[in-house]
């Protein structure tokens, strides 16, 4: 089927060739009602097999939402061959922002948060990846990701048992071991991938380098190289964490992506405190503001003691509080039109004003 710049795919006018996928080709295309649009033409979907697999799959994905998932808008036929037809995000893929520059434990951060709770979320509507890589994620302004193709596993299944769809694919490095051995992909098998991606975010190197079949034989017997070791920047808590989530056996990962992203917080040393303790203890810049008022209701109190006790007795005495930053000061003053006789003073004592200063550190 051709496609060319004008043709029409349902309401959709085909505009530009943006590049290829795993399963087609994919398009800017215009819509009246919904703007720009990604058109993705299934040209692997063409035999009839494949065709009913994806009409049985396609009225799930324009269901699932999420904010970190490239959203579904449509589905359709042309000559006989499906297209889905999906939102369209000015946005580069990781894998290009891999080759641009390192980024930092933070930005690596917030980039697996929205992942993961993409993921996650995929997952609980019964959903799964099977090819999640760093060309399927989309990085938006700010670095925002958005997770593409969720939902297409069972349209990726290959024809030949043992055949892993990496392999296939070219892209091996986030393989897991049970794919590799042409196994069905699972929730836990995009945990392994998100791992794996999560690993090279941190180390800039993939868990396994090398030609296509040595990768996934290391995929399936060999132990990555601990991440502090080959990035010396990291504390050794992160080991554990990213060697959880490669596993080779899927009940040995973490359960969930956010759970992997948690704990790689706390290794980090970036997580937040638990939400009881941010109750309990205020932040460490409001110490000096309860310090001062807690020193000014005390000299407020002193004042007025001293005026109760006969000493600040009536309208020969004023009371004066002043406070600054962490200093209060409290003045009490005899009042000039009082014809009251003057008290006695004891040696040092002065008859203008009495002083208390509070200083809180």
């Amino acid at each position: 089927m051709a496609v060319e710049a004008g043709t029409r795919l349902g309401r959709f006018v085909v505009r530009e060739y943006i590049g290829q996928g795993t399963l087609g080709i994919v398009y800017r295309a215009e819509d009246p009602a919904a703007g720009t649009v990604a058109v993705k033409v299934l040209h692997r979907l063409a035999d009839p097999e494949n065709r009913e697999r994806f009409q049985e799959a396609a009225p799930r994905l324009v269901a699932v939402r999420h904010p970190g998932l490239v959203a579904a808008l449509d589905q359709g036929e042309h000559d006989e061959v499906p297209y889905l037809v999906q939102e369209h995000a000015d946005a580069v893929t990781l894998a290009e922002r891999f080759r641009r520059a390192t980024m930092n434990p933070s930005a690596v951060m917030a980039i697996l948060r929205g992942m993961a709770a993409a993921i996650d979320h995929a997952h609980a509507e019964g959903l799964v990846h099977g090819n999640l890589k760093p060309a399927q994620v989309l990085l938006t302004a700010g670095d925002r990701a958005l997770v593409s193709d969720f939902g297409l596993a069972p349209l990726r299944r290959p024809r030949l048992a043992g055949l892993a769809v990496g392999f296939r694919d070219g892209t091996p490095e986030y393989l897991a071991p049970e794919q590799v051995v042409g196994g069905e992909p699972t929730a836990a098998t995009d945990r392994y991938a998100f791992a794996a991606i999560a690993y090279q975010l941190l180390v800039d190197r993939a868990p396994f380098e090398g030609d296509p079949q040595s990768v996934m034989n290391a995929h399936l017997r060999t132990e990555p190289v601990p991440p502090s070791r080959r990035n010396r920047a990291l504390p050794p808590a992160v080991d554990a964490v990213l060697l959880r989530g490669l596993a080779k056996d899927q009940p040995a990962r973490w359960p969930a992506c956010e759970e992997l992203v948690a704990e790689l917080a706390r290794a980090l040393g970036l997580a937040s405190a638990p939400r009881s303790e941010r109750l309990a203890r205020p932040p460490s810049w409001r110490w000096p503001l309860i310090a001062a008022a807690a020193a000014v209701a005390t000299a407020v109190v002193v004042a007025l003691v001293f005026v109760a006790s006969g000493r600040g007795r009536g309208p020969e005495h004023a009371a004066r509080v002043t406070s600054s930053g962490c200093h209060v000061t409290m003045t009490v003053t005899p009042r000039p039109d009082t014809a009251l006789p003057r008290p006695r003073l004891r040696p040092g004592m002065r008859a203008s004003s009495s002083v208390l200063n509070v200083c809180c550190r």
